[in-house]
């Protein structure tokens, strides 16, 4: 998410963190103009979502959501959500390859490049970039997909 932040020079702009809910760690300490937002109260949540997948009415220029697709049933919801409340950009980095099962509460995905630009593309945002990056985690291989997108 830093790489992010500094490639496409967002650090002042207002940023919303859907699935922002510290459960290890939170995206905060990288943006001046930071909002958490989750579907339930806790650490590092400033709006609860009024549903599932609705997100609320205000609009921000950036959009993240790191570590949190694996945990939500329904992704094309979730992606539809998150392009209805940017102005500008959408990043998502979501589990790909390697990675343990994980519950919180559930733990349904893991996408590949492809799949992530079919959502983002089928939400109607234009794909900027998408690849996975892999590294070792607990002496494990894993791989995590990094998509950036804009609002047409």
């Amino acid at each position: 998410m830093e790489g992010f932040r500094d490639k496409y020079e967002i650090a002042d702009h207002s940023v919303v963190d859907v699935g922002s809910l510290d459960i290890n760690g939170s995206y905060r300490e990288l943006f001046t103009n930071y909002t958490g937002l989750d579907i339930v109260a806790g650490k590092n949540v400033d709006v609860v979502a009024p549903g599932k997948y609705d997100y609320g009415e205000e609009k921000y220029d950036v959009v993240i959501s790191g570590q949190t697709m694996e945990h939500v049933e329904d992704i094309y919801a979730h992606v539809d959500a998150l392009a209805k409340i940017s102005k500008d950009l959408v990043c998502i980095i979501v589990p790909t390859y390697g990675w343990r099962e994980h519950r919180h509460p559930v733990d349904c995905w893991r996408v590949f490049p492809d799949g992530l630009k079919f959502l983002l593309k089928r939400s109607g945002l234009e794909v900027l970039e998408c690849e996975t990056h892999y590294a070792l985690h607990q002496g494990v291989r894993i791989g995590e997909t990094i998509a950036v997108a804009r609002v047409k």
